[in-house]
């Protein structure tokens, strides 16, 4: 797709379902996020850079304060993530 918008579904009150293919320029405008731009230029190879392998699916990270987790991959590109963005400070602090 030309944009970003078809590249994340709204996947629960926080959460995206991202494909990896996604282009991060394009992911952040679309979603008002911010992660880096000057390197990588998809989603994929955000994370592959980060973890310097494909990771399998149900692998979690963090990425500047986002959290990913693997929904799918094989053994040569990760194909979705599900994105939870950075979470607002006060809104992260619950009380048990």
């Amino acid at each position: 797709p030309a944009d970003g918008d078809d590249d994340a579904v709204r996947d629960g009150t926080d959460t995206w379902l991202v494909n990896g293919a996604a282009n991060i320029r394009e992911l952040n405008r679309a979603q008002n996020w911010d992660f880096p731009t000057d390197g990588p230029k998809t989603i994929n190879g955000l994370i592959v850079e980060q973890l310097e392998n494909i990771p399998k699916a149900s692998t979690r990270l963090v990425i500047d304060s986002y959290q990913i987790e693997i929904i799918e991959s094989d053994n040569t590109r990760i194909h979705s993530v599900r994105i939870r963005p950075k979470v607002a400070e006060s809104a992260a602090i619950e009380d048990d």
